[in-house]
């Protein structure tokens, strides 16, 4: 009835446990559970300074925005910290990196049709907007990378703004970095079509030789139903070509509708799912 009068929000909830992105096993993680207030999804983490913190889309049941919140891992329990980072513009999947001595975020800000980098004055609740990019594009679920030697862009954007379609094609920019001052448009973009593997889950890992990216599996009618984990081939300006490996379905624990994100730092990973009503 909410979702007919278009009333409410969809539900997300959080998954965490040992492990990483080529080994990690959800069906044995701990669940870090919504409230009414702070319904949480796009989870990353950052270890800093000894800690591990979280940085969500946050939104309470109703609301027409989310904004950016960061909580600290106690053991399994996320203890609260606050607002990291909050626009009159709809804000979710808070890519937090480092380069150098420097912490940057690129949320997702399609709203306000550009990519935003914002840097961290004093951790982690305060940030200045560094650099912008895609001006008057719609882009969501941005991740930075390195891989030999070069930065890259993925993101995906949307040619359909009546309905703002970002699933269905991944776009692959080499850049200068956080500056994104110089952007080189990969010579196949859009590299990647269709809804069941081309929109981001996360940020891109290295690991032992190997690159992950995770993606999306939009399938069965459902936003999120599925979470792959495609493992890159071949990445440079004239070439493009990745694999599915290991797709994750919401049957890891009962009660999901879909699961569509993760993330990883130290020994840590952290997923969301989307709870059934």
């Amino acid at each position: 009835m909410q979702h007919k009068a278009g009333t409410g929000s969809a539900v997300w909830t959080l998954f965490t446990g040992s492990g990483r992105i080529d080994d990690f096993e959800p069906g044995v993680s701990v669940e870090i559970p919504p409230t009414a207030t702070d319904i949480k999804a796009d989870p990353f983490l950052l270890q800093h300074e000894g800690e591990c913190y979280l940085f969500y889309e946050a939104y309470a049941d109703g609301d027409r925005k989310a904004h950016i919140a960061v909580g600290r891992f106690d053991g399994d329990r996320l203890e609260p910290v606050g607002v990291a980072l909050n626009c009159d513009y709809h804000l979710s999947y808070p890519f937090v990196f480092r380069d150098g001595d420097d912490i940057f975020m690129m949320p997702e800000t399609h709203q306000s049709k550009r990519i935003e980098i914002w840097r961290c004055t004093e951790f982690p609740l305060k940030w200045e907007l560094h650099a912008t990019a895609l001006n008057g594009l719609s882009a969501a679920d941005s991740v930075l990378t390195r891989h030999d030697g070069r930065w890259w862009l993925f993101t995906n954007l949307s040619e359909f703004h009546a309905y703002e379609d970002h699933c269905s094609e991944l776009h692959i920019f080499e850049v200068d970095g956080p500056a994104l001052a110089r952007i080189t448009p990969h010579k196949r973009n859009p590299v990647v079509l269709g809804s069941t593997f081309a929109r981001n889950a996360g940020r891109i890992f290295a690991r032992e030789g190997r690159v992950f990216r995770p993606s999306q599996h939009n399938a069965h009618g459902i936003y999120g139903y599925g979470l792959n984990i495609m493992e890159i081939e071949q990445l440079d300006l004239e070439n493009y070509r990745e694999r599915c490996i290991r797709t994750i379905k919401p049957d890891f624990k009962p009660g999901l509708l879909g699961c569509h994100h993760f993330d990883a730092a130290g020994d840590r990973y952290v997923l969301d799912a989307r709870l059934t009503l």
